[in-house]
């Protein structure tokens, strides 16, 4: 699943931009719908995957706009206390600090 976001919207109003990596997983009684999110579970990836041998599937990337004062690891630790507030799903969030991008991060 990608859900990309803005980001010509979200740079150009002086924003960072991250394009974050989540791993969920949904409680037993929704098993069902957690094989069909996961495509049965034929390539199975995680946040912590180089990338280069599987193709990241599994996961779902959402891009974020967040303040650009914001680091990568602001993020993650934002997005994975939304998630632990819901407590029907685990989520793993990775943020690669080379994903989040302001316009005064260009060369």
């Amino acid at each position: 699943v990608n859900q990309l976001g803005d980001y010509d919207q979200c740079v150009d109003a002086g924003g960072r931009y991250c394009l974050t990596a989540v791993d969920m997983r949904l409680p037993p009684s929704l098993g069902s719908l957690d094989t069909q999110l996961h495509a049965h579970y034929a390539m199975v990836s995680s946040v912590h995957d180089p990338g280069h041998r599987l193709p990241k599937f599994s996961l779902v990337h959402w891009g974020v706009c967040v303040p650009a004062v914001c680091s990568a690891g602001d993020v993650q630790r934002a997005l994975t206390h939304v998630f632990s507030q819901r407590a029907e799903v685990t989520a793993v969030v990775g943020v690669d600090p080379d994903l989040c991008h302001h316009l005064s991060d260009v060369p």
